[in-house]
């Protein structure tokens, strides 16, 4: 699992593996697909706060169970403790978790190239470091991908997921 707030490079990191050779050996789930834009909507209005994250990762974790796909790599702006309770919950294997992060101006200059500077706001700089204490808290991976080349980050990805 890759998990980072919005512009840290997880998503693209992800669509670039799978569309290597190296990406042959997974099986690829994006977070953000579970829901339409309706079901998204309904989903929020239905769970306030975090719980709509925590419901949908429960429900991908479920769906990864019942789909025994082999090894899966899945990007998603979700919490640690809900990929734990989602694993046990589907018996699956613990997830092995990495941080893709990157500094407050990166995730500011990614975030505007991409046609979204309105995610740039203080909301998103305080998920960025409230992933970043968490995953020091629980002892996870964090891969920087501040100031690199895309092309560098994907080759230490590879590296990383020991492909």
């Amino acid at each position: 699992m890759l998990i980072g707030a919005s512009g840290s490079g997880k998503t693209s990191l992800l669509r670039a593996l799978q569309a290597s050779d190296s990406g042959q050996a997974f099986h690829f789930i994006y977070f953000d697909d579970i829901f339409t834009e309706p079901a998204f909507n309904a989903m929020t209005t239905k769970f306030q706060g975090e719980e709509w994250q925590r419901q949908a990762t429960l429900e991908w974790c479920r769906r990864i169970g019942v789909t025994g796909e082999g090894v899966t790599l899945m990007d998603g702006q979700t919490r640690f403790s809900f990929l734990e309770e989602g694993c046990r919950g589907a018996g699956l294997a613990p997830a092995r978790v990495i941080l893709v992060d990157c500094d407050d101006g990166s995730r500011r200059q990614r975030l505007g190239l991409r046609g979204q500077p309105e995610l740039a706001d203080q909301q998103m700089m305080d998920w960025a470091q409230w992933l970043r204490n968490d995953a020091v808290k629980n002892g996870l991976l964090i891969f920087d991908t501040s100031g690199k080349l895309f092309e560098e980050s994907l080759t230490e990805l590879v590296r990383l997921l020991e492909i």
